[in-house]
């Protein structure tokens, strides 16, 4: 289980994690990116995370290992959104 950002959306990411410090909500954030993270605990999965035209938000594909093929494949899509009318983010699929 595993939160994988890579270098096209680090800059993103500093700048969400930022805000969320900046408007002293570093800590419900983390606790989306920890939600994530570790999705489920009957697969093993990775959570990649890219860069989302909204404001303060990142998109992101769920990924199941799959012992069959030996390898990581899509389960699922969606977006971490913020939400500017109460300064949370949510998971949305």
């Amino acid at each position: 289980m595993a939160l994988v950002i890579n270098s096209h959306v680090a800059d993103h990411f500093a700048e969400v994690t930022a805000f969320a410090l900046h408007i002293g909500k570093a800590e419900q954030l983390t606790e989306k990116l920890d939600y994530l993270a570790n999705y489920s605990k009957d697969y093993k999965t990775q959570c990649l995370m890219f860069f989302d035209y909204s404001a303060h938000s990142l998109a992101f594909t769920m990924e199941r290992w799959d012992e069959e093929t030996q390898s990581w494949g899509f389960w699922w899509n969606g977006g971490l959104i913020y939400r500017s009318d109460n300064q949370t983010w949510g998971v949305h699929s």
